[in-house]
């Protein structure tokens, strides 16, 4: 985003949500009663594989934020976080952005 429309970089990042044309307030809620669903279904442990602004959207949920900062987590393509608990009002965060390969900033140059 930032190298592509980087007149627009400071819009998205007051709100990315809004930027790409969806109401900040009920993605929270869809994002929220999609976990709540989750929680309230059959399984005990439960792999939720999403795009990394609803993660951060959760994120946001379990530290209880008010409003979610998305910049304030980096989130890699393809991480894992790793929650537990048995509601959002009794999560925890167990891991963050893990993953598998360095990144390219943390690759030997060749």
């Amino acid at each position: 985003m930032r190298a592509e429309e980087p007149e627009r970089w400071d819009e998205f990042v007051a709100s990315p949500i809004r930027f790409f044309g969806r109401d900040p307030e009920a993605f929270l809620a869809g994002v929220v009663d999609a976990y709540r669903a989750i929680l309230d279904g059959p399984g005990t442990r439960i792999a939720v594989f999403t795009h990394g602004m609803t993660t951060k959207t959760i994120l946001g949920v379990v530290l209880g934020q008010s409003q979610t900062r998305y910049t304030q987590f980096s989130i890699a393509h393809g991480s894992v976080t790793r929650l537990s608990g048995t509601s959002l009002n009794a999560m925890r965060i167990d891991s963050l952005n893990e993953t598998l390969c360095p990144s390219h900033a943390e690759r030997p140059s060749r």
